[in-house]
């Protein structure tokens, strides 16, 4: 299948026709596997964020890695609980203050399940020029053949203004990583127990100041640049923590972030963000699976360490 690319750009304007719609892409499994980015759209329905994945697994598989808690903390949240069935609960937390608390409100095992936030993800640092709509999230599985599953996620309920848009695009784009890490999970790993490394660090500056700081001249990187890439391509990196990336781009939105596979770690996920979960702030995340995880209690030291030189106020 042809994929085709969501514009980046597009992603972080302000407004309701922040994407177009782009193309379905197949998640795939090998190596070097491309796991398109897949398609968003902000454009027909304002309030709404959509997208389509198809990824090369059981329906089984994907229910289970959306629904049980042991296999939700292997790809999603870093700690899940869930009471199955309608009326049920399902928490997830990444450390306060981000955590998401839903009630369920559709569980028909291997086809569809929506939940009704009544805690939303980012309600610490949502818009407040404007009310929202209850939010919910939809998930629908469809078996599609040669053991594929397609996932249709619908998550509804966001303000209009133009805050809110802008509010929702982040969201968007920290969905967007979801879904690739999901896809990731079910194909190459599903069962292994994740371990993950997240090293975050506050800053006063800007997002694009955060960004130039990272990704230009004396930021992150010794060898190597992620300027241009977009998803599906090959990149190799070397930092200067001494860490060597090399893989396939899942993510790049520019001021936003840089997901990709690692491939010389295992098949590892790594993931370079700038967040506001309060005070805005730059992250490294690398999540890695099996008896031998490449991440660690050392590299999140040695990264937290990075992110401070690199993002000091200037003398």
């Amino acid at each position: 299948m042809k994929e085709s690319r969501v514009n980046r750009r597009e992603l972080i304007k302000l407004g309701a026709a922040a994407v177009a719609v782009a193309t379905v892409g197949t998640v795939g499994c090998g190596t070097h596997t491309a796991f398109p980015e897949p398609p968003i759209n902000l454009s027909g329905e304002a309030g709404t964020i959509r997208q389509t994945n198809t990824f090369d697994a059981s329906v089984d598989k994907v229910w289970s890695a959306l629904t049980d808690p042991v296999q939700l903390d292997n790809w999603f949240s870093r700690q899940s609980a869930v009471v199955p069935g309608v009326g049920g609960t399902m928490r997830h937390s990444w450390g306060d203050p981000n955590i998401e608390e839903c009630t369920i409100e559709i569980w028909e095992p291997n086809a569809h399940l929506r939940v009704v936030e009544t805690t939303p993800f980012g309600v610490t640092f949502q818009p407040t020029d404007g009310p929202s709509k209850q939010r919910k999230i939809d998930y629908t599985l469809e078996a599609t053949g040669n053991n594929q599953t397609t996932m249709t996620m619908v998550h509804s309920g966001f303000g209009t203004t133009p805050e809110w848009q802008k509010f929702q695009s982040a969201v968007a784009g920290c969905e967007v990583f979801q879904a690739q890490a999901l896809g990731h999970y079910v194909t190459l790993h599903f069962n292994a127990q994740r371990t993950v490394s997240w090293a975050r660090v506050p800053s006063t500056k800007s997002y694009g100041e955060m960004w130039a700081n990272l990704t230009g001249p004396g930021g992150i990187l010794a060898k190597g640049s992620i300027d241009g890439l977009s998803k599906g391509d090959q990149y190799s990196l070397q930092t200067v923590t001494g860490d060597v990336f090399e893989g396939v781009v899942l993510s790049h939105i520019p001021n936003k972030q840089f997901a990709g596979t690692v491939v010389n770690m295992n098949n590892s996920l790594l993931r370079i963000v700038l967040d506001n979960p309060g005070v805005p702030e730059a992250g490294i995340w690398l999540a890695s699976w099996g008896a031998s995880p490449a991440a660690n209690q050392v590299f999140e030291w040695r990264w937290v360490h990075a992110l401070q030189n690199v993002l000091a106020p200037a003398a």
